[in-house]
């Protein structure tokens, strides 16, 4: 072989091999699939939907919700801790699953800090304390005022053990001195089905699914437990406004695995900014009564470092125990 076909043929490998790694590392080039660790029906279901038609569009790639429930989220969280850090599996986190359930001292089988990289916070939003439109209660404090006429018979759901609506419940019981019983279900929506029925007398849990059960007239919000009013029910006061604080909220977030690569992180934050600052996402997101909060990653690492803090902070004030 002459020299110059050997430099040509030298040529032509580089050129093919810089062209492959080009196509290897071009993002995405499949479809992404996005774990929302909740039952279908309610809010986590409502974005996971709302984030993969956005997200599909966006990228030019299918987003595909894959719903896995259990153990208040922590079996879908597991997974994505898990898979490879490649942005093909991305997480719908909450406060429950990346906050509060550190500040009670659950034993999770990954760090919600260390095993995963946010890709940035999605909104922010409070829990809505429900109860039937027939129970006799039409405030907070007729509420406590009922729970302790009727000691160890009240009953109330939320989407499931160790979730926002969990702890606001232990929080209630702990400030307002009133015994109540918790049942965890595996989203809000079955535990209004079980409200709406008559086995429970409350439900605590997001403002997106209480706003669809909210509008069939069956159910009263009595009080949102957060930092502000909700945009869904701007008539109902805070608990603190009722004479109970308990001001930490609520929120969505993006994340992926630990380890993945920053420029993937950084192409799905813009994405998921563009889709926050999006008009008719706005609106929608008006309507399930949260706030969208658009961000870069490293801001809503604060965010949730600063949420355990104070969560641990609620816990130890309360004195809230959390059994399984």
């Amino acid at each position: 072989m002459t020299t110059n076909r050997r430099i040509f043929l030298a040529g032509s490998l580089a050129a093919w091999g810089a062209r492959t790694l080009h196509a290897q590392e071009a993002y995405p080039s499949r479809p992404i699939r996005l774990v929302v660790p909740f039952a279908p029906g309610g809010s986590a279901d409502a974005m996971g939907r709302l984030i993969s038609e956005r997200f599909s569009a966006g990228l030019g790639q299918p987003v595909v919700v894959d719903i896995k429930t259990g153990a208040g989220g922590v079996i879908g969280s597991d997974i994505v801790a898990r898979a490879a850090p490649d942005g093909y599996t991305l997480l719908l986190g909450i406060a429950a699953t990346h906050a509060i359930q550190t500040a009670l001292g659950q034993k999770l089988p990954y760090d919600v800090v260390k095993d995963f990289t946010p890709i940035g916070q999605i909104s922010t939003g409070v829990i809505a304390i429900s109860v039937p439109a027939s129970m006799p209660v039409n405030n907070l404090k007729s509420f406590i005022d009922y729970a302790k006429a009727h000691p160890g018979k009240v009953s109330y759901g939320t989407g499931g053990h160790a979730s926002g609506g969990h702890l606001v419940g232990e929080g209630l019981s702990a400030l307002a001195n009133i015994q109540m019983t918790h049942v965890p279900y595996k989203g809000g929506a079955p535990a209004f089905n079980d409200l709406v029925g008559g086995q429970l007398q409350a439900v605590m849990t997001d403002t997106t699914t209480t706003g669809s059960f909210n509008r069939l007239g069956k159910i009263r919000v009595i009080a949102v437990a957060g930092p502000r009013r909700s945009p869904a029910f701007p008539d109902v006061p805070t608990t603190t406004e009722q004479g109970v604080p308990f001001e930490p909220g609520s929120w969505f977030a993006l994340f992926a695995p630990a380890g993945t690569p920053a420029t993937v992180v950084k192409q799905l934050n813009t994405e998921l900014n563009k889709m926050l600052t999006n008009k008719d996402v706005q609106d929608r997101m008006q309507v399930m009564g949260i706030i969208p909060t658009p961000g870069e990653p490293e801001a809503f690492r604060r965010t949730q470092q600063r949420d355990i803090e104070v969560w641990t902070r609620v816990v130890k004030t309360a004195g809230i125990k959390v059994d399984p």
